[in-house]
């Protein structure tokens, strides 16, 4: 999913990250990079792009 927020210093943010759901039903963003860690979804951050699928030529 791609996210907009805002940081700290009022700036959009732009990212990318998986999103998941724990056993609490509460969501959470993970990237694909092991370095960030995971990110509670909150009501600031605006979705604007969702991953469907993939298309692959034949």
């Amino acid at each position: 999913m791609a996210i907009e927020m805002q940081d700290e210093s009022g700036d959009d943010q732009y990212l990318l990250r998986v999103v998941q759901k724990d056993a609490r039903g509460k969501y959470w963003l993970k990237a694909n990079n092991p370095e960030y860690v995971l990110m509670p979804a909150n009501e600031s951050m605006k979705t604007f792009a969702r991953f469907k699928h993939v298309v692959e030529e034949k």
